[in-house]
């Protein structure tokens, strides 16, 4: 079984609200404005039997980390339609300390989202209870 490096864009759940509101109507849409629109990135690393399988599986898995991260509310990852892709081998020129913490799934099962949404927090911690 092949390992494919998997990484997904995501927005918090402040930035979201952040861009709803911006795209209302008459609201200000200054430069200020656009930093709701940023996304973050996730890497997985998914055993599949070949790249279109594990790229498949890696938007379930975005799809799940969305829903959780929301806490169940109604948003779709797929329906944000933010990027994603199966990595070529140039993540093996990242330091191999950075490569190894990313965490390993077979294709079919979820990773520790717990610890994944953990992560995300650690770098864009919540203004916003």
């Amino acid at each position: 079984m092949n390992k494919y490096l998997y990484i997904f864009g995501y927005k918090t759940p402040e930035e979201t609200d952040q861009s709803s509101n911006a795209s209302s109507p008459g609201l200000d849409a200054s430069p200020q404005k656009t930093a709701a629109s940023q996304t973050h990135s996730l890497a997985i690393f998914i055993e599949a039997p070949s790249e279109q399988a594990a790229l498949v599986w890696g938007r379930e898995i975005s799809e799940e980390f969305t829903r959780r991260l929301f806490h169940n509310k109604k948003i779709s990852w797929k329906e944000m339609k933010l990027p994603h892709c199966i990595a070529d081998e140039s993540f093996l020129e990242c330091p191999s300390k950075e490569v190894r913490q990313i965490p390993v799934v077979p294709c079919g099962q979820y990773p520790n989202f717990a610890a994944m949404i953990k992560r995300s927090d650690d770098y864009y911690p919540p203004t916003l209870t």
